[in-house]
């Protein structure tokens, strides 16, 4: 296949990234979840009552899963609709993908390119690594808090829930790094619930070729027809 086309900084810059999975969900950030206690971190990663530890820790983990999420997605004047996204982490490198995005990032170096798929565009810089990698920092944060803690179907995780200006994002985090509840509301009175990714498939492995490369974005690694 042809290494997609790529364009600058500059002519997407206002692009808003996939919010799936890219904070996952952005960020939008999964195959038979019975099968994964065994894979299941036993206890949470600390009892830091610091929200910027659980940040940080999604964004550092060294690492090595693969996660299958389902989306439910709710954009004002469109059409709601749900599908599934991956992502997929090994050490420093990182991998979202939807159907319509592909994004690979060195969460350590801060590097990284967004492959828009309908358009064969991509974006490279480190804005991506912004976004990319655990949950999304690329927009000012307004305010960072810890939620209470919560058991989840692939063990104990921690919850924080961070506000800009457009969104108030929840995410629950395992010991790992791994986001495997996000919930976007629309940051209004309303509080209108946008997007909800589950994860439905955790594995501390990567498939096999798997790779986290620019020209490796040409070659889609998102399961045909999976869902929970």
């Amino acid at each position: 296949m042809t290494p997609p086309a790529p364009c600058t900084y500059e002519q997407a810059r206002n692009r808003e990234p996939s919010a799936y999975g890219t904070d996952a969900v952005n960020s939008l950030r999964a195959i038979i979840a019975a099968s994964l206690v065994a894979c299941a971190p036993a206890v949470a990663a600390d009892d830091s009552p610091d929200p910027r530890a659980i940040l940080e820790r999604t964004k550092t983990t060294g690492g090595t899963f693969t996660i299958h999420y389902w989306n439910s997605v709710t954009i004002p004047g469109e059409t709601a609709f749900e599908e599934a996204s991956a992502e997929f982490h090994q050490g420093d490198l990182h991998r979202v993908e939807t159907p319509r995005d592909r994004v690979v990032a060195d969460c350590r170096a801060q590097t990284g390119a967004h492959l828009f798929v309908a358009a064969g565009e991509v974006v490279e810089g480190p804005m991506v690594a912004t976004y990319a990698c655990g949950i999304s920092t690329h927009t000012p944060i307004l305010s960072l808090e810890r939620l209470p803690d919560t058991v989840t179907k692939f063990g104990p995780a921690q919850r924080v829930r961070v506000t800009d200006a457009r969104f108030i994002r929840d995410y629950t985090v395992l010991a790992n790094g791994a986001l495997v509840h996000t919930v976007f509301s629309e940051n209004s009175p309303e509080q209108r619930v946008h997007i909800v990714a589950e994860a439905f498939f955790l594995e501390e492995a990567i498939p096999a070729g798997m790779a986290f490369d620019k020209a490796s974005l040409a070659t889609p690694f998102l399961p045909q027809g999976i869902r929970p």
